[in-house]
């Protein structure tokens, strides 16, 4: 019974988070004046209807849930710990799915879980860096996920003029109301199965470099 009462005190905590964490990154978004760049390469790839997968770093998730712009079905992969529980609450609020798990260690269910939403067609998020880094290095498991199954990769990501950087292992972006903001949607990469892993890798971090570097010029001007 004890047991009982203090899963469900957790589950309202977290529930109780979830609501107060959706409620302020909709308050940031509401008032901050946003820009969306190359929003054509997003369209092109949900409009082909074969399957996609979304990356950006961990550090600029707080404000992804409003770059998804179609309402065709979104998962998001999430670390089945606490804090990946309540940003699945946060998301959901903006009707965005989750798979739980990682694709660096011990991530063949997730793995499974991705293919069998790609295969169907679907589109699927991923922090190539998380849930615990190293910070802004893409994992290996992103890279052999594409190659499995064909589907195209598209980098993105978000900068915003006023925010705070914690001190946690990526450096995470907490934005800041009453700012300017701009979302990128990069061009859409694949990777074939004769491709280098590392250089791969390699490949699509300088592409979210270069579109984080794009967009942190933009914020700043």
């Amino acid at each position: 019974m004890k047991i009982r009462k203090k899963l469900n005190k957790l589950l309202f905590v977290q529930s109780l988070i979830s609501f107060l964490g959706y409620v302020y990154i909709w308050f940031v978004h509401r008032t901050t004046r946003w820009k969306f760049l190359h929003t054509h390469n997003f369209n092109d790839v949900i409009e082909a209807n074969e399957g996609a997968i979304f990356v950006f770093f961990h550090n600029r998730l707080a404000m992804m849930p409003f770059a998804w712009k179609s309402k065709k079905k979104f998962h998001m992969l999430l670390s089945n710990h606490a804090d990946g529980r309540i940003i699945a609450n946060v998301i959901r609020y903006r009707g965005i799915l989750s798979l739980y798990g990682s694709t660096a260690k011990n991530g063949a269910s997730a793995f499974i879980s991705l293919l069998r939403v790609l295969k169907n067609k679907g589109v699927v998020g991923i922090t190539p860096d998380g849930p615990r880094g190293p910070n802004e290095q893409i994992s290996p498991g992103v890279i052999k996920l594409a190659q499995a199954t064909g589907v195209k990769v598209l980098p993105l990501t978000y900068s915003i003029s006023r925010f705070k950087r914690l001190r946690s292992w990526d450096k995470f972006v907490l934005p800041l109301p009453f700012s300017k903001g701009s979302f990128i949607y990069g061009k859409p990469l694949t990777f074939s199965k004769d491709q280098n892993i590392d250089e791969s890798c390699l490949l699509l971090q300088q592409a979210l470099f270069d579109i984080q570097q794009e967009c942190d010029t933009l914020v700043s001007a």
